[in-house]
């Protein structure tokens, strides 16, 4: 498979050696999910699902494949994950995987969170309680692959709230002012796909297309450090996905847009 090349003014921009490389390798794996999150010390870690369902790790220390699910189930693999930061501080990730089962991994350890789901964000702010951000499906039966919709639920103090209905993914995070943000994909009752990203009262729509349209955003991450700001929109759905990078004025194409699959 041939990698992307960037743009010659794109490679020419400074880019920490030890990251740089470790991704681009991972490109022939085959991404289907990027999500990425800073830590409190400004170290950048993106979690990766490649098409096979595998998930690895990337920060400073190099690119490690981690499985967070202890006796994962023969023919089990990840949905999807998403990056968050934990109550100290570090970068935690929320694993769904293809029979519905939602885990955390964070620095407590591993643990079972729900069932049925389709995608789980956590979110960790100094201005209110932890919460996690569900999309549950209740009518279907694993395995669970793309293309799928269900309620998106907030939990709180161990109590789940219905917040959508029809939604397909959704992507909490924390802004660069420190306000908790979400974004996320819904099936409009014209069968349009919706994308919408919220911060406070101002809503924004970043896409609005067919369900099922080639260029679907199957994901949304961002994360800000300091001034810096990366983040990552993953596109695409059935023909084969790729993830565009923001980070500050560059724009990087992880992926081909032919051998991803989907994120969402």
């Amino acid at each position: 498979m041939r990698c992307f090349r960037r743009p010659r003014a794109e490679r020419a921009l400074t880019v920490p050696q030890k990251y740089r490389p470790e991704l681009e390798a991972l490109e022939d794996r085959r991404l289907m999910n990027v999500s990425s999150i800073f830590d409190t010390h400004g170290v950048l870690t993106t979690y990766i699902v490649d098409q096979s369902g595998v998930l690895t790790r990337i920060n400073n220390h190099g690119a490690h494949v981690i499985n967070v699910r202890p006796g994962l189930p023969g023919g089990v693999t990840v949905r999807n994950a998403h990056a968050y930061l934990d109550a100290r501080g570090i970068a935690a990730v929320d694993v769904v995987f293809s029979d519905g089962q939602a885990w955390q991994a964070d620095s407590r350890g591993s643990r079972l969170v729900a069932d049925h789901a389709l995608n789980m964000n956590t979110v960790i702010s100094k201005s209110g309680p932890p919460k996690i951000f569900l999309v549950i499906d209740n009518t279907g039966s694993p395995p669970f692959g793309p293309g799928l919709t269900g309620n998106l639920v907030v939990r709180s103090h161990g109590v789940d709230t219905i917040l959508d209905t029809n939604v397909r993914w959704a992507a909490t995070f924390v802004a660069a002012n420190g306000q908790v943000g979400l974004a996320k994909g819904k099936v409009a009752a014209g069968g349009n796909l919706v994308v919408t990203r919220k911060l406070g009262a101002v809503t924004r729509t970043l896409y609005n297309s067919p369900s099922g349209a080639t260029q679907d955003i199957t994901n949304y991450s961002e994360s800000s450090f300091n001034g810096q700001t990366v983040i990552d929109i993953t596109f695409g759905r059935f023909a084969g996905t790729y993830d565009l990078r923001f980070r500050q004025s560059t724009l990087t194409m992880l992926g081909t847009g032919t051998s991803i699959l989907v994120g969402g």
